[in-house]
């Protein structure tokens, strides 16, 4: 029987919920256009309007040229009328009830942040779930289509073409500090420090010449107080870019000679998303206190040890 509805689906799209902030959105959403490539079939993407993330990360898909399925009633999962934390449970710790979530509720999610390999198993039809912060589902997609095929913004502002061109005329070293909600989560995720940056500034200025710098964050007051004694004065910051929205931030933030990522899914796709030839710096360590995810960073990228 379950073969056979196997079978049934052979041509159905694949369907991804993303939520969380603008980077876990959009891994989530390369991971199922990677799975989708690999079925052959079409993808689906959507956000619930309940995500609770919503208010605390207001950035969503639509900047991008996307397909996003309108958000309404009538999209019946059956996935998602078992409450989330048990549905998790389900299909994440036990080999048996993970193959029932396949089986009766066509759902699968992934336990782990990384990569996992696990999503090249699915049939068509399925409904996937999952962090997915990683650059070789990315890689995959680069197997069959550009980069710009991928991600590109719909219709990008003034306001981020006139940045592009400062970018592309003068060689930017962009530097993004993550804090907001991490404030709240210091022992289980972290925050990168003054010696971090410091660190990463040097290996970037021992390495290329940098005529301007610009730093990205959702804390401007507090990227100041951290960077604002290791930077020149014609350094961008938070503010100059205030008239951007997130998706063009993390899209100028990817055209950059050089990028020191922070420890967020925010700035990593930016690093996933710039040209092979800049210079990507990362910090040793992603989180404090949990695991560190499978295949995280481009083996290219230059570690900097994190404080």
């Amino acid at each position: 029987m379950y073969y056979k509805s196997v079978r049934e689906r052979k041509n159905k799209p694949i369907r991804v919920r993303v939520s969380g902030g603008l980077g876990n959105q959009l891994f989530m959403y390369i991971a199922g256009f990677a799975l989708s490539c690999h079925l052959e079939v079409a993808l689906e993407t959507y956000r619930k309007s309940n995500d609770k993330a919503k208010d605390l990360h207001p950035g969503d898909l639509s900047e991008f040229r996307i397909s996003l399925l309108s958000d309404s009633k009538d999209i019946e999962i059956k996935s998602e009328k078992i409450s989330a934390k048990l549905q998790r449970k389900l299909s994440r710790n036990f080999w048996l009830s993970n193959k029932f979530c396949l089986r009766l509720l066509n759902h699968f999610e992934s336990a782990d942040i990384g990569f996992d390999y696990r999503l090249f198993d699915l049939s068509p039809g399925v409904n996937i779930r999952g962090y997915f912060q990683t650059y070789k589902f990315f890689d995959y997609c680069l197997e069959y289509v550009d980069k710009d095929q991928i991600i590109a913004l719909k219709n990008p502002s003034s306001g981020f073409k006139s940045y592009m061109d400062s970018f592309e005329s003068r060689r930017t070293c962009a530097i993004h500090v993550r804090r907001g909600d991490y404030l709240l989560h210091q022992e289980s995720i972290g925050l990168k420090g003054v010696l971090y940056y410091n660190r990463a500034i040097k290996k970037v200025l021992n390495s290329r010449n940098v005529d301007r710098f610009a730093v990205f964050s959702d804390d401007s007051e507090a990227a100041h107080k951290l960077l604002g004694p290791l930077l020149p004065l014609d350094t961008l910051w938070p503010h100059n870019f205030e008239s951007l929205s997130d998706s063009e931030n993390l899209m100028l933030m990817s055209k950059a000679d050089s990028l020191v990522i922070a420890n967020s899914s925010f700035s990593l796709m930016a690093g996933l998303l710039a040209d092979e030839k800049s210079l990507v710096l990362r910090p040793s360590t992603w989180f404090v206190g949990q695991d560190e995810p499978l295949d995280l960073f481009r083996p290219s990228w230059i570690e900097v040890e994190s404080d």
